[in-house]
């Protein structure tokens, strides 16, 4: 079905997927059991990329490559996922033109642990200038900034550039490791013309964000992404750009970047605005 299909309280089908931290082993150690323990957690936490997967479902299913393409999403991950949970992905129409919609994750007790938007404009969304996003060396990782906001600064630290060559198996190894690890079985992404995964996107933040600061355990904590155009897989990208914001709250320090994806000839693919607690206070005894 096309964006018009769809009108004003119309709820899309709900997916229902068996949570998976596939990130248990992974240099974060906010997702192992006994590390999230200290930080007053029950358990390793599903990586926020993961849950933003989940809240993508219904609307690929529903709007597929089209909002793959150029379509919009924000995430809000308010309360953990916990490894082989059952979790619900609902996304509801809220809007016309463009077509938006509300989206939430919740838990089998019935808890919402994310919330988001997501849109579809019949316009092209206005592309970023390569200009505003200057490349920079990536530090070398004994040099990398710690992970406190005193030192990064809101406007004027510029991140290290990440390049690579986009991989449908980050940030795992193996055949469609990426969509497996994130549970997703829409066919969109699988066969010689699998599209890239929204969520992938986000992984690739994650990486330029633990390339460029020496982060202990840290959480993700929401990301808004806006996409341009579908890359290929192989295709060498750069990602690059600034602290937007950082802040203080109950004793956690938060920092959001400020990205742009850009293919080889500096067209942009998306934007991002990805926020994390880079350093978060511990459980107090």
């Amino acid at each position: 079905m096309t964006a018009a299909s769809y009108s004003a309280g119309t709820s899309l089908p709900v997916r229902s997927i068996r949570a998976n931290n596939f990130a248990s082993e992974s240099e974060n150690r906010i997702h192992a059991d006994d590390v999230a323990a200290q930080y007053g957690f029950k358990g390793g936490l599903v990586p926020g990329v993961g849950v933003l997967a989940y809240m993508t479902q219904p609307v690929v299913e529903a709007l597929g490559r089209e909002w793959l393409e150029r379509g919009r999403i924000s995430a809000r991950f308010i309360q953990p996922v916990y490894h082989d949970e059952t979790v619900t992905a609902l996304a509801t129409v809220v809007g016309e033109t463009p077509l938006s919609l509300k989206l939430e994750v919740r838990n089998s007790d019935g808890e919402t642990c994310a919330v988001g938007e997501a849109e579809l404009s019949e316009r092209r969304p206005e592309v970023p200038d390569p200009a505003d996003y200057p490349q920079a060396p990536m530090p070398p990782a004994a040099e990398r900034f710690p992970p406190r906001i005193s030192v990064l600064q809101a406007g004027e630290t510029i991140m290290g550039t990440l390049h690579c060559d986009l991989s449908w198996q980050t940030p795992l190894e193996g055949p469609d490791a990426f969509i497996d690890a994130v549970c997703d079985p829409l066919p969109i992404y699988r066969g010689e013309a699998a599209c890239c995964h929204p969520a992938l996107i986000s992984a690739y933040a994650n990486r330029l964000l633990k390339d460029n600061v020496n982060l202990g355990p840290w959480i993700h904590t929401a990301s808004a992404i806006q996409f341009f155009s579908l890359p290929n897989e192989g295709d060498p990208v750069s990602l690059r750009g600034k602290v937007a914001k950082t802040f203080e709250k109950r004793g956690h320090e938060f920092v959001a970047l400020d990205l742009v994806m850009f293919d080889a000839g500096e067209q942009p693919l998306a934007h991002i605005v990805h926020s994390a607690i880079i350093h978060p206070a511990q459980r107090q005894a």
